[in-house]
């Protein structure tokens, strides 16, 4: 199964709420090999964002890794979005501050 078509089966899966939002794009991270050190956002503004959401942080710093992020994924053979992009970002900061709960 290539990538695109496993990240096809993923989506389906998760637009039919069978695997979380928070777990689908960890899934993505995972599949395109971004971590946190991809973040343009710092562990301080994480922890300090009082929104369960992060939406107290400016969106423009969530898509500052978009290019980078979108070329992983162009190169792993699946369809990008810039939404996409932040919601990876936004699990991933969700994962740095679970690890402080």
């Amino acid at each position: 199964m290539s990538n695109d078509q496993l990240a096809r089966l993923q989506r389906h899966l998760y637009l039919k709420g069978a695997i979380a939002h928070q777990d689908y794009y960890l899934w993505l991270a995972d599949l395109l090999h971004v971590n946190t050190n991809h973040l343009m956002v710092t562990e301080a503004e994480i922890l300090a964002s009082q929104d369960e959401y992060f939406n107290d942080i400016p969106l423009r710093k969530w898509e500052l890794s978009h290019y980078r992020i979108a070329m992983k994924a162009e190169a792993t053979g699946i369809g990008w979005s810039l939404s996409d992009t932040v919601c990876v970002m936004k699990a991933l900061a969700q994962k740095v501050k679970d690890a402080y709960l």
